[in-house]
């Protein structure tokens, strides 16, 4: 593989000696891969993507390819409750075919956020459903459905209907509890919760004082703008405390 400048001096260790055992890493992926050159990427999660996002670069292959980005499945959400992000995602599991593999087109999602596009998005990548999914009108490559599909018709349609999303919520629960059982204390967060999130948990309260610990999971990001706007204090009175992870 011919490396660009940019390329070569990462693996020059010109940046570093992490960037450059990364680089090496995606190089050995690149060729395992069949891809012929790497593609720049601006971000990366975490965890799997460790190695892409010391270097800033990916093997041209895969998702990386718009070929391998149009949608096959198809998503109507019209009857899908707002808040229940994580079983829609989950509900997509039971499809026949989700192996991972799938590229999901949601269409008719209802009042798009950016942490009901967080929620989904975690749930998605949890169940290991979906490879990839676009939600039409919001993702910008996917402007409407006949962008999603390249003007094909979707290989398979799925239109959530509420008693699915109940099913689903049903299934992802281990645990029955009965009115008067003893609770322990309770941890929501995942993913990560925004200030905005953490305010409307804290208007739901309306003041009521938690009969038990609420732990509530955040970013260091929304744990420093609730400090800095005493919302904090507020929520600690409530027996809420926010633990940035």
């Amino acid at each position: 593989m011919q490396l660009p400048a940019g390329d070569q001096a990462i693996l020059d260790g010109r940046h570093g000696t992490a960037a450059a055992m990364a680089i090496r890493i995606v190089l050995g992926t690149a060729r395992m891969l069949g891809a012929s050159d790497l593609v720049s990427i601006p971000s990366a999660h975490i965890d799997g993507c460790l190695y892409h996002g010391d270097s800033g670069r990916a093997p041209r292959t895969g998702l990386h390819l718009p070929e391998n980005r149009l949608a096959t499945l198809l998503i109507e959400a019209r009857a899908y409750p707002p808040r229940c992000a994580t079983a829609m995602s989950s509900t997509q599991s039971s499809s026949p075919g989700s192996d991972g593999s799938a590229v999901a087109a949601i269409g008719r999602l209802p009042r798009v956020t950016e942490d009901r596009l967080k929620a989904l998005g975690a749930a998605a990548a949890s169940t290991g459903a979906v490879g990839l999914f676009h939600v039409i009108g919001t993702t910008p490559e996917v402007p409407d459905a006949a962008a999603a599909f390249a003007g094909a018709p979707p290989h398979e349609t799925i239109m959530l209907t509420p008693a699915m999303i109940d099913e689903t919520r049903r299934c992802l629960s281990t645990v029955t509890l009965k009115v008067g059982d003893a609770l322990d204390p309770v941890a929501v967060g995942g993913p990560h919760m925004s200030a905005a999130e953490l305010r409307a948990l804290r208007t739901r309260l309306a003041g009521r004082r938690c009969a038990i610990p609420l732990y509530a999971c955040t970013g260091r990001h929304a744990s420093r703008e609730i400090e800095g706007n005493r919302a904090r204090a507020a929520l600690q009175r409530l027996r809420l405390e926010a633990r940035p992870i």
